[in-house]
């Protein structure tokens, strides 16, 4: 009796397939974001524990521009009860143009259990409160 063992050549040609996977996959996960934007009309995501600091995704739907809005907010703490949170704001537009814009809110509160609260209600270029 001879013992037959598997060619080695038929795990190699599973192998190939993994890319494929990763693609498969990648085009679920897109086609998901597509509809739930499409939906809902924006997706938000909590990048931190700072008021306000969030990625934002949204359509831009007005009559003279189309495409997406993204913001990005970053958390700068100037003390454990002050923070600045500063907000990036682009667009990716098929129609029309929009400008990026850089803004900063100013939050303060009275120790570490109170609730933050917004110091000025402008919307201020990024400088030192």
């Amino acid at each position: 009796m001879t013992s037959t063992t598997p060619p080695a050549v038929a795990r190699q040609s599973r192998l190939h397939l993994l890319p494929l996977l990763i693609l498969f996959v990648f085009c679920g996960f897109s086609a998901c974001f597509a509809i739930t934007l499409a939906t809902q009309g924006e997706i938000t995501i909590p990048t931190g524990n700072a008021p306000d600091q969030v990625l934002r995704i949204w359509l831009v739907m007005e009559a003279r521009q189309r495409g997406v809005g993204i913001s990005r907010a970053a958390a700068e703490y100037v003390s454990a009860d002050a923070v600045a949170v500063r907000t990036t704001v682009s667009y990716m537009l098929w129609q029309g143009e929009g400008e990026s814009a850089e803004y900063c809110l100013y939050y303060t509160r009275a120790n570490s259990q109170s609730e933050w609260a917004l110091t000025d209600d402008l919307l201020n270029l990024c400088d030192t409160p």
